[in-house]
């Protein structure tokens, strides 16, 4: 593992979150002596190329939200990388859900739905308003109908796959291009008793023929980014079923838009949108 840190502005925090989901394992965040600087660490499974990196960062340099001389890049010490991450994410409750990790030991709510997510080396512990805005809007399409056939693309930790096999009792199927996501994902399925109903595969977006075989879906989950959202359009349109629902996450308000567009000519309806902080979560119907 490799561990790129700085220190920024905390009220750009969320910008600075969303370059590194789709390129980092995983990233921390934390308070310095000054109550607006913060300390970003950022956890790749190999060294970061270089110009990629300098690609990601000089913006903000030259923004003055990150202070370029207090970059580094350096081998990450990996019992650290773990303590440090269990510190950045205490249990959390909101509507149905309470979301923890392994460390922690206290008693848990007997009323709530449980998840118990470690972030170790994949994304998605929860914590992010992404996630939240999924599960929300998840919560909001239960209450119209059940669904049977269920896909999270780009699942990260597995937290929605799991969430959702958990509630429905259904069988879901969760990918990603990452192959330690998949490895994360079947261990934390296994910690929530959900092994049996998540199956966890690698796939580059739709092009797994495991995915193909399955055909179509009635919910899809694609909490992502909005490039990635934007190209595999039409392919969520081919998987989806009629009247069926994608629930897009992963996106800025600025970034709406073009998704909007994009989605109405392949064949959606925009059902819902929901908004947390700079976020937004989009409800599409086929």
């Amino acid at each position: 593992m490799w561990q790129v840190s700085f220190i920024y502005k905390r009220e750009k925090a969320e910008i600075i979150e969303s370059i590194f989901d789709d390129y980092a394992a995983s990233y921390s965040f934390f308070e310095t002596s000054s109550p607006f600087m913060w300390q970003f660490s950022a956890y790749f499974i190999s060294q970061p190329e270089k110009e990629t990196l300098y690609s990601l960062l000089t913006p903000f340099i030259q923004a003055n939200i990150i202070l370029s001389e207090t970059i580094q890049v350096m081998p990450a010490v990996m019992d650290d990388w773990i303590a440090k991450m269990h510190q950045t994410f205490p249990p959390l409750s909101f509507g149905r859900y309470f979301i923890y990790g392994s460390h922690y030991k206290k008693p848990i709510p007997s009323w709530c739905l449980q998840l118990k997510i470690d972030a170790a080396t994949a994304f998605g512990t929860g914590e992010h308003a992404t996630t939240k805005g999924c599960l929300k809007a998840f919560d909001y399409l239960l209450k119209k109908r059940v669904f049977s056939a269920i896909l999270d693309m780009g699942t990260g930790t597995g937290i929605l796959a799991i969430a959702a096999a958990k509630i429905l009792r259904q069988p879901v199927i969760a990918v990603d291009n990452d192959p330690e996501a998949v490895r994360v994902g079947r261990l934390n399925a296994r910690s929530n008793n959900s092994h049996s109903l998540v199956t966890f595969f690698k796939s580059e977006g739709f092009k797994s023929n495991y995915i193909r075989k399955k055909a179509s879906y009635d919910l899809i989950f694609a909490n992502i980014l909005a490039r990635p959202l934007h190209q595999m359009a039409l392919n969520m349109a081919m998987h989806i079923r009629k009247n069926g629902y994608a629930i897009l996450s992963g996106l800025l308000k600025n970034q709406i838009g073009m998704i909007i567009q994009k989605y109405k000519a392949v064949g959606f309806i925009i059902e819902k949108k929901f908004f947390i902080g700079e976020w937004a979560i989009l409800i599409v119907k086929k």
